[in-house]
């Protein structure tokens, strides 16, 4: 993290075992407080163990134990709990049904919104939610959702419940939302928007004495402008964007963004030997010296390493070819 020691650890969403447990959060919507402290501890249990597994278990490759080895809790974070966080990041739980649902179609196709209040535009984004073992004995992962965003609009009408139901909440967190839709939606960014535009409503409906339903919405667009929150799309292409009949545009130095855009086939986040066959037909020879953990994929920073190696070896296709040909490998131009 930055120049500090420091280093985030995530759930890798690519790999069949990382750090989170599949099927384990289905329960913690609807559970109780002493039900949710057991869920939190199950989750802190299992992380624990994976990293004192790759710290000390001998059945871990010794250079994976190596380089676990030096990794301990940070010192000055949480040292009031052991130097865990005291909450669980939640993605999603509950959500409000209000006068509107976004779906799907409203992220991707539908995207325009005549009572916006924030313009979206993350990837739907969803981590697995269930593990099974099939009949074979092989493990099978379910929920994975990631898919290229665009931008799109999310209304007022999103963050309000029905007018039957309720006339003074604003809900701009768990909003009114499919799950899909909702795994796009649910970015801090996104939620710090919505809050700010359920503040600014709140006064309003609260001093004008009317339901949040009735709001002058052209009212609550103009002070958020004023604000600096933008409520039109931006001009100009964004990364991984595609669009009918053009290709997708990236800066010029982000090629592996645009590499993984075009030859991630499946989504999965990788390129396989058989994608990358596809993608670079003439470089089939490549993948062996890409792929250093031998996996059979490239990720991206095997494919960044890659870059990076060429910029620093000018003869690299030189120097490759000859140290195959010597080999043995059968290589094309």
């Amino acid at each position: 993290m930055g120049e500090s020691s420091k280093r985030e650890l995530n759930n890798r969403q690519f790999s069949i075992v990382s750090m989170s447990i599949p099927g384990a959060q289905t329960s913690w919507a609807e559970a109780s407080f002493e039900e949710r402290e057991a869920i939190h501890q199950k989750y802190r249990d299992y992380t624990h163990g994976m990293l004192w597994f790759l710290k000390t278990d001998p059945r871990v490759p010794e250079r994976i134990r190596d380089e676990m080895a030096p990794y301990g809790f940070c010192k000055d974070e949480w040292a009031d709990n052991d130097h865990w966080p005291h909450y669980l990041y939640i993605r999603a739980a509950r959500r409000m049904q209000g006068e509107i649902i976004l779906t799907e179609a409203d992220v991707i196709e539908d995207v325009d919104k005549e009572d916006v209040i924030h313009v979206g535009s993350h990837f739907i984004d969803c981590h697995h939610a269930a593990r099974y073992v099939s009949d074979s004995g092989h493990i099978i992962n379910e929920g994975r959702i990631w898919k290229v965003g665009t931008r799109f609009d999310i209304p007022y009408r999103a963050i309000t419940p029905k007018a039957g139901e309720c006339s003074n909440l604003l809900v701009p967190v768990c909003a009114s939302a499919s799950h899909v839709a909702f795994c796009t939606i649910r970015l801090e960014p996104t939620w710090m928007h919505l809050g700010e535009a359920a503040g600014i409503a709140a006064v309003m409906a609260g001093k004008s004495g009317k339901s949040v339903q009735a709001v002058d919405v052209k009212s609550l667009q103009a002070r958020l402008l004023e604000l600096g929150i933008p409520l039109e799309h931006p001009v100009g292409p964004m990364a991984y964007e595609k669009k009918r009949g053009k290709p997708r545009t990236f800066s010029p130095d982000d090629v592996v963004k645009e590499f993984f855009a075009s030859a991630d086939k499946n989504g999965d986040g990788m390129a396989s030997r058989s994608e990358w066959n596809a993608a670079r037909p003439t470089w089939e020879w490549l993948f062996d010296h890409m792929d250093k953990d031998k996996n059979g994929q490239l990720d991206r920073a095997e494919y960044k390493a890659w870059q990076t190696y060429k910029k620093e070896h000018p003869d690299w296709h030189k120097s490759l070819r000859d140290s195959l040909n010597q080999g043995g490998v059968k290589q094309r131009n």
